[in-house]
């Protein structure tokens, strides 16, 4: 049995501290001596003071640590879990905007240079999709696709995708290549992503969040050989490639350093009038366009 600044040295837990414990109800001690009525403390006492220093340190009053302790473990591990994945989801949005705010930065160091850009033809292909806005995170989506798909076991070797709408659409569509046809589930979508005759090709080694700075070289290639845009941007996820069942692309843990993304812009045939417009008219309207993935049906 210790005395309690003995105990409170050990514990790195202030007498000030125990003594509140103690006045709340909290964590009472035992006396050492029944004559003197000294008060004291065991290594008994260490679970309990154990989780009112963690309650403390997520902001918990004693009155509402009190109600908790008196609720059981359960509910302490559960207020715990709550407050640690609340942090965790800070953390992962601060990150996100640190790398959005570096990949900006790039777009002011502006360069004239010329991307290696390769034009080929890209075959139409089967895929589970889903749409959301476009403030989702992609990776996310695409465990979402990526777990749904592996349960059918119909994933094909081919790497996942994302189809850029256009800003004002405000949605992002994400893609999983299939082996073969699954039934869709009410959020996801299974269908056709249609070929693509003349698709201007642009790899990037780094972290996607620089799309941004890709696009804008790609815009750059497209003004210097005179080609048009012909459709919705898709970021080719190249490092992803397929994972075994159960396996999401791409943790968020992972380096984005470490990402391989193609960039694929469809080509506009010579001639086509760009969306929007009409023969002797500027921009319009947009109306209704067309849905990036096709129907099996």
């Amino acid at each position: 049995m210790f005395q309690v600044a003995e105990f409170a040295r050990l514990t790195r837990v202030s007498v000030r501290a125990l003594r509140q414990y103690d006045e709340a109800g909290l964590l009472v001690p035992v006396q050492v001596h029944a004559a003197t009525g000294e008060d004291g403390y065991t290594t008994a006492h260490l679970p309990r003071l154990n989780r009112i220093e963690v309650l403390r340190a997520l902001g918990l009053g004693l009155t509402e640590i009190a109600e908790l302790l008196d609720a059981g473990d359960p509910a302490v591990d559960r207020v715990v879990a709550e407050h640690e994945q609340r942090l965790v989801d800070e953390i992962a949005q601060a990150n996100s905007r640190l790398r959005l705010l570096r990949a900006l930065r790039t777009l002011l160091a502006d360069t004239d240079d010329l991307p290696e850009v390769e034009v080929r033809p890209v075959p139409s292909l089967l895929v589970a999709a889903r749409s959301a806005p476009a403030g989702e995170d992609v990776t996310g989506l695409l465990a979402e696709v990526e777990a749904y798909v592996a349960g059918h076991r119909a994933r094909s070797n081919r790497p996942p995708l994302a189809l850029l709408a256009d800003p004002d659409d405000e949605t992002v569509t994400v893609a999983v290549p299939l082996a073969r046809p699954v039934p869709p589930d009410g959020r996801l979508e299974v269908g056709f992503l249609d070929p693509e005759p003349r698709m201007a090709c642009l790899v990037h080694h780094g972290d996607p969040a620089r799309l941004g700075h890709v696009l804008q070289r790609m815009l750059r290639w497209l003004e210097h050989t005179g080609q048009r845009p012909g459709g919705p941007v898709r970021q080719v996820y190249l490092r992803m490639g397929p994972q075994p069942a159960g396996r999401p692309p791409r943790q968020r843990g992972d380096a984005p350093a470490a990402a391989v993304t193609e960039l694929q812009v469809p080509l506009r045939p010579a001639g086509m009038r760009p969306e929007g417009t009409h023969p002797g008219t500027g921009p319009t309207t947009p109306g209704p366009r067309r849905a990036p993935v096709r129907s099996t049906s």
